[in-house]
């Protein structure tokens, strides 16, 4: 089931910083365009997506919320006095653990490209405002996150796949 045009001319700029799994960049822009329309984003703004190793995503942990330990997901969302009339607008930024996905995925019996897949949808939904510190919120967000999740894996389009060695 492929997805509408509309989804890769939405601004989503990966940036990837880790050499674990493959990515496949057009599956990573096309679910969070999916993501972002099925939160009424509009078709404008975008989104910034990281991916990263522990050791990195550790430091952010530890620098902007005072956690000293790895994480899945960490997510920015916009300063609007930070902008600047040129700047193009954004739904947040995002930073994820390759290495947190491949390794709860590996002990729930889960492909890797499901769980970074999940770690993107839920990394968008932070930057839309959804919580999960309290249980109420938590519920919420997780039934959002994996019918969204559902959504894009029927599409068959997996967001990585392991590097080949030998």
């Amino acid at each position: 089931m492929p997805l509408p045009d509309k989804h890769s001319v939405r601004p989503v700029h990966v940036q990837n910083r880790q050499r674990r799994l493959r990515l496949k960049l057009s599956a990573v822009r096309s679910l969070a365009g999916l993501v972002l329309d099925a939160e009424s984003v509009p078709p404008a703004v975008g989104i910034t997506i990281v991916f990263v190793r522990d050791s990195v995503i550790r430091e952010y942990n530890r620098r902007y919320l005072d956690h000293d330990f790895p994480t899945d997901v960490i997510s920015f969302q916009p300063d609007p006095s930070d902008s600047l009339p040129t700047d193009e607008p954004s739904a947040g930024d995002i930073m994820i653990s390759v290495d947190h996905a491949i390794a709860y995925a590996a002990g729930n019996g889960l492909p890797a490209a499901e769980e970074l897949a999940r770690y993107i949808v839920h990394g968008i939904l932070h930057c839309r405002g959804y919580d999960d510190l309290l249980p109420a919120l938590e519920r919420r967000m997780r039934r959002r996150q994996e019918l969204l999740l559902q959504r894009w894996l029927k599409t068959g389009m997996p967001v990585a796949e392991p590097y080949i060695t030998g």
